[in-house]
């Protein structure tokens, strides 16, 4: 069962990391992602990201999971961190 388990967030996550890693800021959304919400969409696929890593050990899934968070917290286009009151440039 654990490895069916495996076998199936790996199938989601690939796709994610492979988005990732062709963007210049790391982030795993596209174009047509970016909505109302799409910020809590990114933590879930993050969260799943690393329950994969904890579970299997595998570094891109990690490495990948911290991209999409210091996107989240600044690492951007426009220099500001979205997670309202947090960091040094934090929206308000």
């Amino acid at each position: 069962m654990k490895e069916r388990i495996k076998g199936a967030m790996e199938a989601l996550i690939r796709p994610w990391i492979e988005a990732s890693n062709g963007n210049g800021y790391g982030v795993l959304l596209g174009p047509d992602d970016y909505f109302w919400g799409s910020n809590e969409n990114l933590l879930n696929k993050t969260g799943m990201m690393l329950a994969y890593h904890a579970m299997t050990d595998e570094g891109p899934a990690r490495s990948c999971a911290l991209r999409q968070m210091n996107y989240l917290l600044g690492t951007n286009s426009l220099g500001l961190s979205f997670v309202t009151g947090y960091g040094e440039n934090a929206v308000s």
